[in-house]
Formats: structure tokens, C-alpha cells, sequence
């Protein structure tokens, strides 16, 4: 769990960094150092959606589950229900109609 936390911050530092550069330069260097089939004057496209964005709006959560010690190992087990509560919640479905 500890690790999950630490990626999460990791990925909102990145983004906030990220957002502080010339975007549009920024895509056009790593575009020659990335395999895609996506075009670069789409990702240009892309990148004008990010104008005005915050990293302060990401909201991350972690999946419910238990986590589990075995054999002196750490395993996440998933909660199925908990997940798909998750779920409709964040797309603002009631689940009880949803069944």
C-alpha cells in the first residue's frame, strides 16, 4: 500500500512539472524516442486540452481490497463488491439500478 501511495504522488509531481514546460517542445522531443501509431500532430492536439488544467484536480483512488500476508509475502485481494461500488460511484451510477 505504501508503494501505491508513493506512485500516486510520483505521477501527480510529474504532472504538475510537467505542466510548467512548453508542452507543444516538449512532445516533439520525446515523440522521436517513442514507438506509436499515434500521429505527433495529434498529441499536439491533445496537449491544448491540457490549457488551464491543475494537477490539483486529479483524483486517484486505490482499488478496495485486504491486504494479505503469505509466506512472508504482501498480496492485495481485491473486494469485488467494493470495486464495483467504486466504480458506479465515480460515473455517478446508482448501483442499486444497475445490478
Amino acid at each position: 500500500m505504501g508503494r501505491i501511495e508513493a506512485q500516486q504522488q510520483f505521477i501527480k509531481s510529474f504532472v504538475k512539472k510537467s505542466l510548467g514546460l512548453q508542452l507543444p517542445a516538449l512532445i516533439k522531443e520525446a515523440y522521436s524516442h517513442i514507438e506509436t501509431n499515434i500521429h505527433a500532430a495529434d498529441l499536439l492536439k491533445l496537449s491544448s486540452d491540457l490549457v488551464g488544467f491543475s494537477a490539483d484536480n486529479i483524483n486517484m483512488n486505490t482499488l478496495p481490497g485486504i491486504e494479505t500476508p503469505l509466506e512472508g509475502l504482501s498480496f492485495y485481494i481485491p473486494d469485488e463488491d467494493g470495486i464495483k461500488n467504486l466504480a458506479y460511484s465515480l460515473y455517478g451510477l446508482n448501483i442499486s439500478t444497475n445490478n
